[in-house]
């Protein structure tokens, strides 16, 4: 599905009248945009991860957040570092966006279970 929505983003920008400059055709332009995308997708999971993961972190440290809970975010916590890891070291941006699409999810699901702990 995301190649199917690079491709079509890729035909639309062959097809539409873009303003001419040295070196960039509209498939170049459309391409940055996808790349430069995928980047601030990247930093924004990982501000959204680092911020959830303090608040989670000092609320097990605190002993608000214990047992099974704990578990689930530790497991949580492993699979949202995995996550980004490799989405930073990917080099293809359909594969990136893919990674940091399952990081922000990971993230939700990490902040679900830190909600209403502190109450």
């Amino acid at each position: 599905m995301k190649r199917l929505i690079i491709c079509a983003a890729l035909a639309l920008a062959a097809c539409t009248p873009h303003p001419t400059s040295p070196g960039s055709t509209p498939v170049q332009q459309v391409v940055d945009k996808v790349v430069i995308e995928g980047t601030r997708g990247l930093i924004l999971a990982e501000l959204g991860y680092e911020s959830a993961a303090t608040l989670a972190l000092d609320l097990i440290n605190a002993g608000v957040i214990k047992g099974e809970t704990a578990a689930k975010v530790r497991d949580l916590n492993a699979t949202v570092t995995d996550l980004l890891v490799k989405a930073k070291a990917t080099t293809d941006a359909a594969q990136r966006a893919a990674l940091v699409a399952q990081a922000f999810d990971q993230t939700f699901k990490l902040q679900a279970l830190t909600m209403g702990a502190g109450q």
